[in-house]
């Protein structure tokens, strides 16, 4: 019975030197866990979603009508746009076929795209090409010079490259018809309408264009606008 004893204290004498001695393993340490998304608003938060739906509610878009092509439509709509204010170009679905125009592209001056359309005038005459030109002076081809419009994309493309083969890189554009009313739809982004003194800036350059208000959300979603 004494040896026992004596085993056991130097059985746990040992133990303790053994784990007083042995370095403990280093502890893990967990990434912090991200807070928790409650749902959870700030009252000025609230305060400030509150007044923008409620201005959204009470917006009023305008729908303007009386545009002779999509080209006059987009060059109202790039001056309402410079005058910070949104449009979406409107067109009522044609029941017409597509027309193609061929045309040389853009040049940095009106005085270059003249002496563009002289010397290319000059070559379809010296081809016997029987084809009319002229300038475009406005909207996104602004200083281009138009090679005719056609019908069907088959005769374009003929005609192409037979400029081509003058020494040119002609493009096609598809000009698409519409047999029903061109609009523009105007929203303003930091006011409920738009006043009288902005539109008749508007619609300065263009007669006979005609305006109705409406409430932007029967007209279009805000996302729409650009």
């Amino acid at each position: 019975m004494k040896y026992i004893l004596i085993l056991l204290i130097l059985g746990n004498l040992g133990f303790f030197a053994w784990n007083y001695y042995q370095p403990l393993p280093p502890a893990e340490v967990s990434e912090p866990r991200p807070l928790l998304n409650t749902g959870l608003t700030l009252v000025r938060e609230y305060e400030e979603q509150t007044d923008v739906l409620a201005m959204d509610a009470r917006r009023q878009c305008s729908i303007v009508s009386g545009f002779t092509d999509v080209e006059q439509a987009e060059n109202f709509i790039e001056l309402a746009r410079s005058r910070d204010l949104q449009a979406l170009l409107n067109v009522a679905p044609s029941t017409e076929p597509a027309q193609y125009r061929i045309y040389l592209p853009p040049t940095p001056s009106r005085e270059i795209a003249n002496l563009t359309l002289d010397d290319i005038s000059d070559r379809l005459l010296a081809a016997e090409m029987d084809i009319e030109t002229y300038l475009i002076t406005r909207g996104e081809l602004e200083n281009a010079v138009a090679l005719g419009v056609y019908e069907d994309r088959g005769t374009a493309e003929a005609i192409q490259q037979q400029v081509f083969d003058l020494g040119y890189t002609p493009f096609i554009e598809e000009i698409l018809s519409s047999d029903g009313e061109i609009q523009v739809w105007l929203r303003p982004p930091n006011s409920e309408r738009i006043n009288e003194p902005e539109w008749l800036d508007l619609s300065e350059e263009i007669r006979n264009l005609t305006r109705l208000e409406n409430l932007c959300q029967t007209i279009a979603q805000a996302s729409q606008f650009q």
